[in-house]
């Protein structure tokens, strides 16, 4: 109320939902007014986590990308709420990116202002097939339940591609690798970190995005 002047943005929800959802539910714990998210009555946290209800607030997607169970959903949400708790002021979800009305990448940017992108995206299997030649592994590897840092980097990059090129949401690439979004989320916006920050990296990663747009 006395921050500023109301306003609204356009959120990528693949990419962005959850993580803003999480660090608008932590503002009273950041701003020292409670030490649990979940006793600032000004929330919708409580609902999310089953214990109020607000006719109006609609919790169905946000607790659907952690489980099918109602209440493996609500565990998993408060889970990944806590695990937030250490995080800092987020810039981007005050001001969003190049046009301050939206929050999400170029891609994202493109399909809300009805602007074609250039071509035709390349297809999830190639995108896959590209990036498992490139690891050295394999679909079937990819979807296991190991956690080996080459693997989760793979579906990383699978994910951050699909995304770019428009091949796939980051809800598809998660299930067909059967990862939660939350953590497919981290895995793009880092690579999503690197292209801004690290120019090595940023034009590693726009010879792969190149070289799988035109296979």
């Amino acid at each position: 109320v006395f921050q500023g002047r109301y306003k609204a943005l356009l959120v990528d929800a693949d990419a962005y939902l959850l993580e803003l959802v999480r660090y608008i539910h932590l503002n009273p714990v950041r701003a020292r007014m409670v030490s649990d998210p979940a006793a600032y009555r000004w929330s919708g946290h409580c609902t999310y986590l089953g214990l109020d209800e607000i006719p109006w607030l609609h919790t169905d997607w946000v607790l659907g990308q952690f489980a099918r169970r109602l209440a493996t959903c609500r565990k998993h949400y408060a889970a990944f709420v806590a695990a937030g708790m250490e995080g800092e002021h987020r810039p981007e979800f005050h001001v969003g990116g190049d046009d301050t009305r939206v929050l999400g990448d170029d891609d994202f940017l493109a399909q809300v202002i009805d602007t074609p992108l250039a071509g035709s995206p390349p297809t999830l299997e190639v995108i896959i097939e590209h990036v498992c030649a490139r690891y050295g592994t394999n679909e079937v590897a990819l979807g296991e339940p190991s956690r080996a840092r080459r693997l989760a980097a793979a579906r990383g990059m699978i994910a951050w591609l699909a995304m770019r090129t428009g091949a796939a949401s980051l809800t598809e690439v998660s299930r067909r690798f059967h990862r939660d979004v939350a953590t497919m989320s981290k895995q793009v916006l880092r690579l999503d970190l690197a292209v801004k920050q690290d120019t090595t990296a940023a034009k590693g990663l726009t010879e792969i995005l190149n070289a799988i747009s035109q296979a």
